[in-house]
């Protein structure tokens, strides 16, 4: 990750992160009062790309807007631009660059993102980064900063200090990261017999990082600079350049959830702005890394949200209804599931049935109307006004509530432009060229709501032939050729699979499960 100090033995495996795309940038900026540049018709700038992953799968689903992409390390560059060759991209670029050397000449800019480098790199590059925003960014543009966040970072912070010095005098990334992980295994045992407050909360953060990959346990917490800030601190350092703080990119964090009274009081009290509010509600949620947005000094922000936006965007809930709702007109409980396990509840009817109706549609995201439609269907009356909080609302308008509520508890994905993704499984499946190409060269895929999802190696085998044209015999058939060649094997046990009929039962069943995975990660589209 850091710029200052480019690690060439451990490479940095890049993925799609949807907070940094224009998607999320228009809908934030949209919400607050701005009239941010159409994400299919815009400029966007990656100050630190790695290998262009991000940024490719950004440019490939937005064919109608242009990219620039810089880079320091000479491998990643060539690995872009192949990545970029190879999937015939013509409205995306990568340059060679040092932050420091970048300038005007670059040209103007309404969304540019600043990923993996704040916290990184040193002073003097931190403060050329919120220059290069006052000064590339369009007169309504957006600038997404990512960085390692205090309070939450500070036990973290501990832990690398003591790794570091562990590590005094390895230079080499594997070697680093093999006794950082060795180190870290005595410091587990060694907390695991002590029963002291201190040792729980050691334990706790060792397990988080034992689950981070080596690429990012190296490039992150044992760069050469790692340096946590407070929200404010880096809102005081863009003001000093002419920005302003617009808004978290993770919009359910700066939502109040199930906090006391008293910090309720704290968030509500008269004269707070908008900055303490995330400030404190970092505090409250222990934060360690932040996404935050910054916009010119000038621009006009609501102080309040604008609800009438959301009816512009399309609305997506990766979640599943926990059983079948007998009553969705009552105000019973109903309970949902995230697809990352999550439990979701939810008594108001409008709230259930849309939960529910977008649950059945997913992952396609639908757009405004198409909701109210269909939550009516649902509802099972033309309904005209609704009854909310003591007050008689339009149905349009409690809906929009609604959907503010889900956006904002996290229960909701929200986009500015229609997706190219289905929820049907046709015989002949397909995943873009995109995603096909990541599945030949790598296990990790982005997918069409721009987002990562890991493959195992069985899938990087599978993936590539869904191209539209197979079916899942043809699939299967393919798959056994290559047993037939010894590319790969099929083991139960410690025994190779060898007999056809048993190969062909075995292969038809994985991959019609994968198939269905596929089509719930959102990798599957209607067409090329």
């Amino acid at each position: 990750m850091t710029a200052a100090n480019p690690v060439d033995d451990l490479i940095y495996l890049d993925s799609a992160l949807a907070t940094t795309h224009p998607d999320t940038l228009y809908v934030l900026g949209t919400i607050y009062g701005m009239s941010p540049a159409p994400v299919t018709r815009c400029n966007v700038l990656s100050l630190s790309t790695n290998n262009g992953t991000n940024l490719i799968a950004m440019a490939y689903g937005l064919p109608g807007s242009k990219f620039i992409g810089v880079t320091q390390l000479q491998h990643d560059l060539e690995d872009a631009q192949a990545k970029v060759k190879a999937l015939n991209l013509k409205n995306i670029e990568f340059k060679l660059a040092d932050v420091m050397e970048l300038n005007k000449d670059l040209g103007e800019f309404d969304y540019i993102i600043a990923k993996g480098i704040y916290s990184w790199v040193n002073e003097e590059r931190r403060n050329k980064i919120l220059t290069l925003f006052r000064d590339l960014l369009t007169s309504q543009g957006i600038a997404y900063l990512n960085f390692n966040s205090n309070p939450g970072w500070g036990i973290y912070k501990t832990l690398r200090e003591m790794m570091k010095y562990h590590l005094h005098g390895v230079n080499n990334s594997h070697d680093m990261v093999k006794k950082a992980r060795e180190f870290l295994q005595i410091l587990s045992k060694s907390a695991s017999s002590t029963n002291h407050y201190n040792g729980a909360i050691l334990r706790h953060q060792l397990e988080t990082i034992n689950n981070w990959r080596d690429d990012y346990l190296r490039h992150d917490t044992l760069a050469d600079i790692n340096q946590p800030f407070y929200l404010h601190e880096i809102v005081e350092a863009a003001e000093k350049v002419n920005l302003q703080y617009l808004a978290d990119a993770e919009f359910h964090t700066m939502v109040p959830g199930n906090l006391p009274d008293e910090a309720f009081k704290i968030l509500n009290e008269k004269g707070i702005n908008k900055t303490e509010k995330d400030q404190y509600m970092d505090f409250f949620n222990n934060r360690m890394f932040k996404q935050s947005l910054f916009v010119h000094a000038d621009v006009k922000l609501s102080n309040h949200l604008n609800p009438d936006a959301l009816r512009q965007f399309y609305y997506a809930a990766p979640i599943a209804p926990v059983s079948s709702i007998p009553d969705i007109q009552a105000d019973n409980i109903k309970s949902f599931e995230s697809y990352s396990g999550i439990p979701i509840s939810a008594s108001d009817p409008i709230m259930k049935a849309c939960l529910l109706y977008l649950s059945l549609q997913y992952p396609l995201p639908q757009d405004f109307n198409t909701i109210i439609k269909n939550l009516k269907d649902i509802l099972g009356a033309d309904y005209q006004y609704v009854a909310k909080d003591g007050k008689l609302l339009p149905f349009d308008q409690a809906v929009i509530k609604n959907l503010l509520d889900g956006f904002g508890l996290g229960m909701l994905k929200v986009f500015a432009h229609p997706i190219n993704v289905t929820n049907q499984l046709s015989d002949k499946p397909l995943a873009n060229a995109l995603v096909r190409y990541e599945a030949v060269h790598g296990l990790i895929l982005s997918n069409q709501l721009h987002e990562p999802v890991s493959i195992d190696i069985f899938s990087h085998h599978v993936m590539p032939n869904f191209n539209g044209k197979n079916t899942i015999a043809d699939i299967v058939a393919i798959l056994s050729k290559l047993i037939d060649t010894g590319k790969i094997s099929l083991r139960k046990g410690d025994d190779n699979i060898n007999k056809p009929e048993v190969i062909n039962e075995v292969l038809t069943k994985h991959v019609d499960m994968l198939a269905k995975e596929f089509l719930k990660h959102a990798l599957f589209v209607n067409e090329d």
